[in-house]
């Protein structure tokens, strides 16, 4: 039988939110992962499919977490096992997962997995994370990837945090893990619908980042926006289940930080480091229940396109003087649809790069050959307003 999947992802339903990242980097490296979210027919017999399902992957990835397997996992593990007897290529291999204890060791493995070739993705997450897609193709680890490199970036950081998780509210971290699923599911896929990236989930926060890898001008406004949706996407999940009642609050800051950036595009990303992580953070705690807030640089970078509510400086733990803040109230059309709002300062200092414009508009009128110019610079030099007093002129 031909194989369809690369690899199973066997695991328990409290790990979710790590594994369901892990699936995504495997996709971007052009791995097909089976990953019962994704591949399960809704109201099926979802044991016989995933049982199923083991007879067309390549590999098992077994992935633990810190309270080892769940008991439907082991059931998986045992097909798993099974198999890996009648069929030699059949690879099977255990994956630790960042939150295992340290203390955890080789001779911690189930008996069963023993002997095993495994992957430990508690330290060096990029490396670890090339060293299990090695494992899903069968091959041995080629040279390690190039170093990262630091770069300063300007971002906008959207901080979340769930409140009012209600007495309804699983107090078990698996049946809890569970019925946040929906939620931070959810949430993913609207951040990264606006261009951002799910930087952590942990517990009930969310941090995002916008402009890493890619910068868009308007990183500010994405990040506001998807604060916006999330609050209006949380409200509906909580008519389908009503026990958590769920609501967010939820901060938005731009600011320059330190990026840790990797030459393979099929790594993760590194982290980032600057002080704009933490005060978006702060302020989300701070922020009135509902409410998507925004720090003074957003604020500047997006009042011509979001309404906002003035609210009065806050003091924050670290900050030596009140904090301002301005509460996002909704967007003022949709997203990518440009507002007729004309620039209200004065253009100035840019008169050569606008006469090399216009001179290159008039040869593409009056000459039979294609006038190409490559506008770049940084962000916030001025590159959409250079284009816009050219529309202008």
């Amino acid at each position: 039988m031909a194989n369809r999947y690369d690899v199973f992802l066997s695991y328990s339903g409290r790990d979710r939110p790590a594994v369901e990242q892990i699936a995504r980097r495997l996709k971007v490296a052009g791995l097909e992962p089976f990953y019962d979210r994704w591949c399960l027919t809704s109201g099926g017999r979802w044991q016989q499919e995933l049982g199923e399902a083991l007879k067309t992957c390549a590999s098992c990835a077994v992935f633990i977490g810190p309270l080892d397997l769940g008991a439907w996992e082991q059931q998986e593990l045992s097909f798993a096992l099974d198999r890996a007897a009648k069929d030699t290529d059949f690879r099977v291999f255990p994956v630790l997962l960042p939150r295992v204890p340290d203390t955890f060791g080789p001779d911690d493995l189930p008996p069963f997995l023993v002997g095993r070739n495994w992957v430990d993705l508690r330290t060096g997450y990029a490396q670890s994370l090339q060293s299990l897609i090695h494992a899903v193709r069968g091959v041995a680890p080629g040279p390690g990837p190039e170093p990262h490199r630091s770069e300063r970036k300007v971002v906008s950081v959207l901080a979340l945090g769930f409140v009012q998780i209600g007495g309804g509210a699983a107090s078990d971290p698996e049946d809890l893990a569970a019925a946040l699923a929906p939620y931070q599911s959810k949430i993913r896929d609207e951040i990264e619908r606006f261009g951002g990236k799910v930087e952590r989930f942990v517990g009930d926060t969310v941090i995002a980042v916008f402009g890493v890898p890619a910068t868009h001008e308007d990183d500010p406004e994405r990040a506001v926006r998807a604060g916006l949706e999330i609050a209006e996407a949380v409200a509906e999940l909580n008519h389908h289940d009503p026990r958590l009642e769920l609501s967010i609050r939820a901060a938005v800051k731009t600011g320059e930080v330190l990026v840790q950036i990797s030459s393979d595009p099929s790594a993760a990303e590194g982290g980032i480091v600057g002080d704009v992580v933490n005060t978006a953070s702060r302020l989300q705690l701070a922020a009135p229940i509902g409410a998507v807030l925004a720090g003074d640089t957003t604020h500047r970078a997006t009042t011509n396109v979001i309404t906002y509510e003035s609210l009065p400086p806050i003091a924050l733990e670290g900050k030596l003087n009140p904090v301002p803040r301005w509460r996002a109230l909704s967007a003022r059309s949709r997203f990518g649809v440009d507002l007729d709002l004309r620039p209200k300062t004065p253009f100035i200092g840019r008169s050569h790069e606008l006469d090399l414009l216009t001179g290159a508009f008039k040869r593409a009128l009056t000459e039979p050959s294609t006038q190409l110019v490559t506008v770049m610079g940084e962000p916030g030099a001025g590159k959409s307003r250079l284009v816009t007093e050219l529309s202008r002129s």
